[in-house]
Formats: C-alpha cells, sequence, structure tokens
C-alpha cells in the first residue's frame, strides 16, 4: 500500500510540475504576444515617413492620433464657403486626413463633424458649425471636378483645391 501510495504521489508531483511548466511557458508567450500587438498599435499610430511624422487615423479603434506637424513643401487649398484654407500636406494625405490636421489646429477656425457608414465610408455632415439636411449635403470636389470617391479615398496631390459646398 505504501509503494502505491508513493508512486501515486510521484505522478501526482511529476503531473503538477508539467503543468506549472506549462502556465509559466505560454505565460511567456502571452506576454510576447502582448508585446508585439502593443508594439504594432505603436507603429499603427505614427508612420515615419522623409523624417516627418504623421497621424494615422484609426476610426475603427477611434485611437487618437499623434501630434500633426505640416510639411511647408506641399500644399492643398480647402475651399468652405469664402474662406480658404491653405495645408501642408504629406505626400499620401487623404482629404479626410487634411481635414483633420486643420481642425486639430485651433487657431485655424475650422471644425467638422462626420458620420462612418460601415458600408459606405465617411459622410462628413457639418462644416464649420453648418449642418447638412434639408435635402442639402456637403458635397466636395478637386481641382473643380465633382470628387467620385470618398474623402477617406482621395488621395491629395500637391496643389489640390478642396472645395466643399452645400447642395
Amino acid at each position: 500500500m505504501k509503494k502505491i501510495t508513493k508512486k501515486i504521489l510521484i505522478v501526482l508531483f511529476s503531473i503538477l510540475t508539467f503543468v506549472i511548466f506549462l502556465i509559466y511557458s505560454s505565460s511567456d508567450d502571452i506576454k510576447k504576444v502582448n508585446e508585439d500587438i502593443d508594439k504594432k498599435n505603436q507603429e499603427e499610430q505614427v508612420q515615419v515617413k522623409e523624417g516627418i511624422e504623421r497621424p494615422i487615423i484609426n476610426l475603427i479603434n477611434n485611437k487618437p492620433p499623434t501630434e500633426t506637424i505640416f510639411p511647408c513643401d506641399r500644399k492643398i487649398n480647402l475651399i468652405v464657403f469664402d474662406k480658404n484654407y491653405e495645408i501642408g500636406i504629406d505626400e499620401e494625405s487623404s482629404v479626410f486626413e487634411a481635414m483633420d490636421n486643420l481642425q486639430r489646429n485651433k487657431e485655424n477656425n475650422f471644425s467638422f463633424k462626420y458620420k462612418e457608414y460601415s458600408s459606405l465610408g465617411i459622410f462628413i455632415d457639418e462644416l464649420n458649425e453648418i449642418k447638412s439636411g434639408s435635402g442639402k449635403y456637403w458635397i466636395y470636389s478637386v481641382n473643380g471636378k465633382e470628387a467620385s470617391i470618398g474623402v477617406s479615398k482621395y488621395l491629395l496631390k500637391e496643389g489640390d483645391i478642396i472645395k466643399w459646398e452645400l447642395k
């Protein structure tokens, strides 16, 4: 009987040791996975290109964008009614990103609100505190031509003129 009890204790001790080993080794793996996820999230928030940090707008997770630096070498104009804004842009900025950069600098007196629809994209429903409604919507044009894609999809080019109208 003592031999059987001793064998059972040895087996139980071995199993317990193995379980503890599994837990310890998997916790290291979990830590590594979490570190990788944190690193990836940080990389998504800021993309460094040609020495300029630019925000990556993460609409899905509603993460705040990082500090914005307006490059001086590329500019576009954004027009809302009779107000003209000159905006420095990065090579791969969308209309939405340029507007978001402009809005974050409070000195510009520019604001906008939008709604995002999963199947349709982003729709601007207020510019400078003027809301769309009553059958009128904010529509933008690029260089005199009404845009055919959404504000988050159109990639700006130097010298573009973006004009917003309530139609």
